[in-house]
């Protein structure tokens, strides 16, 4: 049975770094992309020296999954605290992450 792993793997201090270095224009978007692609290649070393049956590149220009989501869409814009629709009156903002214990589901 093949296996390989599903979503996003963590975002490392190193792509955390090149995305606030681009919102403040201190890298040129190719240099970032770059950084980017250095990412994927590690993701993928690592998942082929693991033996992982089917790769993948790991989504690190992928920020915030809500947020990621609104940039797609038009009619949305992404803020520092969230996102907002254009359209309409109604503010979204991120939902906060909660973390259960390891024990009876509620």
């Amino acid at each position: 049975m093949p296996t390989t792993t599903i979503g996003s793997y963590p975002q490392t201090t190193r792509i955390r770094v090149a995305r606030a270095a681009l919102r403040k224009g201190e890298i040129e978007r190719a240099d970032y992309v770059q950084r980017m692609r250095d990412e994927i290649a590690e993701v993928v070393a690592l998942q082929e020296k693991l033996g992982i049956d089917v790769l993948v590149h790991g989504e690190p220009e992928r920020n915030d999954m809500v947020q990621y989501f609104a940039e797609q869409l038009d009619g949305f814009f992404a803020t520092e605290n969230g996102w907002s629709s254009r359209t309409e009156a109604v503010v979204y903002v991120r939902r906060f992450s909660t973390a259960m214990s390891r024990g009876r589901m509620p």
